[in-house]
């Protein structure tokens, strides 16, 4: 289902500008028989005033009051010599038009417009008059009060009461008029909402706020100038009263031992009207008899809410302490640890009888707390990061058509970054070459290693056919290139099948000796076993050749 909504603008501008101010004589304007301190201003409290009589029920002279209207005066008449009368009213724009003011009177009056006077007839005369000088300018936005003193029996013999009489229209000439509501009232520390009750071409808050709807969190009055279609500014006022909650209050934390209970009350003076427990209860009262943080919100009689927390700590024997667990700190950093009980004593490993102990170095630390329930022990292992190993191991050989994965995962390692980019701790490769990784840990400690990454080479190019041992310092030993993953021996034999030379260190060279003499120029027969890439074992066999 579909809602359509139209706002009809044009609409509100032809009703609602039409709105009025009747300044007619009646019983809408209040009136007392004497001046009261201040009664000319706009904001005097009238409220002790009473409405005026009308119409006038001693009609005198033949006096008729313009047509439309009624006469007024100030009933029961204590024979004063004048009346004051007022007519307050609040205009919430100055795009206003002003009908003519007249009066008519059987004695002398005063007329005053915000506190100004603009016109006195003092003499006795029952002609109506158009009030000069009135006119929109004598009008503000906000509230205005027009006050008459009619005057009874200073100018003209006589007894009152006799009549006033008079007529006049204020007219809003754009609309629609502004209306913020009704003031607001909010909770402490909360905020609420005014919206403007029309669509208007722009807003100006008295706080700096400049859409239709505005937000209000602190007490105060606050002002609206709208702007409608016409340019006309419409203005008006909502005050924001805010609700002071009590606060709330549960006491101090709680300890006792195991097996006895504890009783929170959160209204001891029946301030509140409904409670909402950590725990699901709904009373005023709740009784605990375990370990834990239980809090309570409440309300008052205004809707508003304020929360407490309290603790509960149970003294268990054996395990009331709680040192937390084993821990590793960096270098530099130390450890406070707390194993405070109320009304215990307290013992760590080294004697200290604080309930606090400060840790700075690595070791283990214990503590055991006395009191009036028993007796808890507890422990902790600390342990320093002073620095960060990285190791990749021996170099590797690569296998043909297989992946190796190097690298490792360095314990509170936060950061990995590798010669290749990567930032993995562990690194997978098909290629051949020297890798480089540096690791920092959660203390920033750093380290870095290098692994090469050895590509099987064949036999026949990485092991020498001959050699010329002959003191010229050119080419005078011999020995293979074979890079063994763990194991290696070379073993080369005379044409007498007699071992002249044997090694596993394939780094070792021969010098063309045996048994400390030089051998004769000749053929020789070697054998060279080692393994390479996942163990795999080689062999490979040649000849050799001494020459000189």
């Amino acid at each position: 289902m579909k809602i359509y909504i139209v706002l009809l603008f044009g609409l509100f501008a032809c009703t609602e500008s039409k709105a009025q101010f009747n300044l007619n004589s009646g019983t809408q304007w209040k009136v007392n028989g004497s001046a009261a301190p201040g009664w000319l201003a706009p904001d005097f409290n009238d409220a002790s005033w009473v409405n005026a009589t009308s119409p006038h029920t001693n009609m005198t002279g033949g006096l008729l009051p313009f047509p439309g209207t009624n006469s007024m005066w100030i009933s029961p008449y204590a024979g004063s010599d004048s009346v004051f009368c007022r007519y307050s009213f609040e205009l919430r724009s100055n795009c206003i038009d002003v009908t003519p003011f007249e009066i008519k009177g059987d004695d002398g009056y005063i007329i005053f417009v915000n506190g100004v006077e603009i016109f006195r007839r003092l003499t006795s005369a029952t002609g109506a008059r158009n009030v000069p000088g009135w006119g929109p300018g004598l009008f503000k936005i906000g509230r205005n009060v027009v006050c008459i003193i009619g005057i009874n029996g200073k100018v003209s013999s006589g007894v009152g009461p006799h009549f006033l009489n008079c007529k006049g229209r204020i007219n809003y000439t754009s609309g629609p008029i502004i209306d913020l509501g009704a003031d607001k009232f909010v909770c402490e520390g909360d905020s609420t909402l005014v919206t403007v009750n029309h669509q208007y071409q722009r807003y100006n808050w008295s706080d700096g706020q400049s859409t239709r709807t505005a937000q209000f969190t602190n007490k105060g009055k606050y002002w609206c100038t709208a702007r409608d279609t016409a340019g006309c500014a419409w203005v008006d006022t909502v005050e924001v009263e805010t609700y002071k909650v009590k606060p709330l209050d549960l006491g101090p934390d709680t300890s006792m031992c195991e097996g006895d209970q504890a009783t929170f009350n959160a209204d001891p003076d029946g301030s509140y009207e409904s409670y909402k427990w950590s725990t699901n209860d709904t009373t005023q009262t709740i009784t605990i008899g375990y370990q834990d943080l239980f809090s309570v919100t409440v309300t008052d009689k205004n809707g508003c809410t304020t929360s407490d927390a309290r603790k509960t700590r149970v003294f268990v024997s054996g395990t009331a302490v709680n040192l937390g667990e084993d821990t590793i700190l960096c270098k530099g950093d130390s450890l406070k640890l707390e194993a405070f009980f109320p009304q215990s004593r307290y013992e760590w490993s080294d004697g200290t009888r604080d309930s606090s102990f400060l840790i700075t170095r690595a070791g283990n630390y214990e503590v055991t707390v006395t009191n009036f329930c028993g007796e808890a022990i507890d422990e902790i292992a600390v342990q320093y990061i002073n620095e960060l190993n990285v190791d990749l191991g021996e170099d590797l050989y690569l296998c043909s058509n297989l992946e190796l994965e190097i690298g490792q995962v360095v314990p509170r390692a936060v950061f990995y970054k590798w010669n290749t980019g990567d930032t993995t701790a562990k690194l997978k490769t098909t290629a051949p070459g020297i890798y480089h990784v540096e690791v920092v840990d959660f203390c920033g400690n750093q380290g870095e290693d290098v692994v090469e990454i050895i590509k099987g080479l064949d036999p026949g190019t990485i092991i020498p056919t001959a050699f010329s041992p002959n003191n010229d310092a050119l080419n005078e030993t011999w020995r293979t290139y074979v890079r063994p993953k763990s194991y290696f021996n070379v073993k080369v034999i005379d044409q007498w099948s007699r071992v002249v030379f044997e090694s596993d260190n394939h780094l070792e060279e021969w010098d063309g000796t045996n048994e400390g003499g030089p051998l004769p120029i000749g053929k020789y027969i070697y054998t060279v076993q080692w393994d390479e890439c996942e163990n795999q074992e080689q062999t490979a066999q040649g000849e050799v050749h001494i020459v000189r």
